[in-house]
């Protein structure tokens, strides 16, 4: 595949509501973007998103099937407390 295929854009025509259209053209005339770039940002996010949600909801399962003991609890509580008081915070 070349690269001039790969990188192809795809037209595309939506319909929004008025106020999220005119909330969407505030705010990519504020970052200096152009409409096509600011509409990508927004499925790259969306996209990255969903794939920290998959990777979460993939964690809490495994955590689920092996749970951390009271031992492994206490030194997690332990070693932020520790953390918290080392730091500025």
């Amino acid at each position: 595949m070349s690269a001039r295929r790969r990188d192809a854009a795809e037209r595309i025509t939506i319909s929004l509501p008025k106020d999220l259209y005119e909330w969407g053209e505030f705010e990519r005339q504020r970052a200096r973007i152009s409409r096509s770039q600011f509409v990508a940002d927004l499925y790259r996010r969306y996209r990255e998103a969903l794939e920290e949600r998959r990777r979460v909801a993939r964690y809490a399962a495994a955590y689920a099937k092996t749970p951390s003991t009271e031992a492994e609890d206490y030194l997690v509580s332990r070693s932020a407390e520790l953390l918290l008081a080392d730091s500025d915070l």
